[in-house]
């Protein structure tokens, strides 16, 4: 089958579809290079993705300082905390937020 994409496309297309999730999340992670977090308590956790954020709009810094404390919490008991530490260590990750239990500032981009 042959479409204005491509043959190659649509079969591309076609397998993924097939796959089940964990699966696509694995290919996502090892081509964006990021750690794979599943089994995380930030990824357990009901708490909400912006929690572990450097900065949310409109938070005073006394708010910033305390959800920082929360999400450091919840990295205490992490069995993954090692392997975040080290992600947010690699200066070529440009990871800012809690990462392993420590705050990350935003990194200039040279």
């Amino acid at each position: 089958m042959s479409t204005a994409l491509g043959t190659d496309t649509v079969v591309r297309s076609q397998w993924w579809r097939g796959q089940r999730w964990d699966t696509l999340l694995s290919a996502f992670v090892d081509l964006a290079g990021l750690p794979d977090l599943r089994g995380g308590t930030c990824v357990d956790s009901e708490l909400p993705a912006k929690t572990w954020d450097f900065h949310v709009d409109g938070e005073t810094h006394a708010d910033r300082m305390s959800r920082h404390r929360i999400a450091q919490d919840v990295c205490r008991s992490c069995p993954l905390r090692q392997m975040c530490a080290d992600y947010a260590a690699d200066p070529a990750s440009r990871a800012h937020g809690v990462w392993g239990g420590r705050v990350h500032s935003p990194r200039r981009r040279d």
